[in-house]
């Protein structure tokens, strides 16, 4: 799956003309430093006003046997900006599917999500070519999952 999504971003952006004014890429910094959770974005200037956009998550780690929060997440989105694209406040929509497998204690969550929500963000320009995009959403989650006990092998809890 993870292989799939990386050659799909190569094939879509090898077959489109990149321009630095059309296209962004982003990340998210405090999923990095809060969760360890490794993630990319991509914006796509598309009309004076408009972008469209998709994130993606990854978090393949274990915090232990007893604790885990691994998942594989695409929010897709699309922003009005109410200057022009990359400036000044925006709103918009977005969509996500993840997959998870996660846990506390003795028991784990292994499912996935769907979801969409409504978002309100600002961009403040730092330089030429570095931007500060400050966005915050509300939304609605479905998740499926599966309640499963924690197996532990003699020996390793005693």
């Amino acid at each position: 799956m993870k292989k799939l999504i990386v050659w799909g971003a190569i094939v879509a952006l090898s077959f489109s003309s990149i321009y630095a004014q059309r296209v962004a890429i982003k990340t998210n910094v405090l999923g990095w430093l809060a969760c360890g959770t490794a993630n990319v974005g991509i914006d796509y200037h598309i009309g004076k006003h408009f972008a469209a956009g998709a994130d993606f998550y990854a978090n393949p780690f274990m915090f232990g046997d007893d604790r885990s929060a691994q998942h594989l997440n695409i929010t897709l989105s699309g922003s009005y900006y109410f200057c022009e694209a990359f400036h000044g406040s925006y709103i918009g929509l977005h969509a996500l599917h993840a997959c998870y497998d996660a846990g506390l204690g003795t028991y784990n969550y292994d499912g996935h999500l769907n979801g969409v929500g409504l978002h309100y963000g600002f961009v403040l320009p730092l330089s030429r070519h570095w931007r500060l995009d400050l966005m915050a959403g509300v939304g609605y989650a479905q998740c499926c999952y599966d309640l499963e006990a924690r197996q532990y092998h003699k020996g390793d809890h005693e």
